[in-house]
């Protein structure tokens, strides 16, 4: 994957080998544990995704992505197949940085959802906390209210919609 090639909307799956990661593979079935929303800015590559510190922006260079190389973790491109204005969903994306928490319950809420088939949260969740694949398919929902109608039950296995993207090659 050239980094050239990554536009701003783009989103990327990984899996590592911690044990949360192994925890939410396991339960919800998928070889994915983490998903983010690349951004562009100022020349430089980004990530917008939801941490244990909330919303965050790092940089894709940094250590923990090693420029898309990351030790002990698989990674999966995603391309959406609708042609995306970068400027407009970075704008819908910049907001949330550093302002919303980690959704916590959020995520055990899923966990008993991935197990029971029922989702017994809030139905129409608020955009006041994250957990990382409820956050990219929030976006995705407000560029088209089709794409995850129910954004707050996606896991990250989940975001994977092959009428919505494409894998990189």
């Amino acid at each position: 994957m050239k980094i050239e090639d990554i536009k701003t909307g783009d989103i990327f799956l990984s899996a590592t080998d911690s044990k949360i990661g192994k925890i939410i593979r396991k339960v919800t079935h998928s070889n994915w544990s983490h998903t983010g929303i690349f951004v562009w800015l100022w020349g430089e590559l980004f990530v917008i995704e939801a941490e244990k510190k909330g919303i965050q922006l790092m940089k894709w260079n940094d250590k923990k992505y090693n420029n898309g190389n990351p030790k002990n973790r698989k990674l999966l491109y995603l391309k959406p197949k609708i042609n995306i204005n970068e400027k407009e969903i970075a704008m819908l994306m910049l907001p949330y940085v550093g302002t919303r928490n980690y959704d916590y319950i959020a995520l055990l809420e899923q966990i008993v959802y991935q197990y029971t088939g029922k989702w017994l949260g809030k139905k129409e969740k608020g955009d006041n906390k994250f957990y990382c694949s409820e956050f990219v398919a929030f976006i995705y929902n407000k560029i088209n209210s089709k794409y995850y109608p129910k954004w707050w039950e996606i896991s990250p296995g989940q975001i994977y919609d092959k009428n919505i993207f494409t894998q990189y090659i």
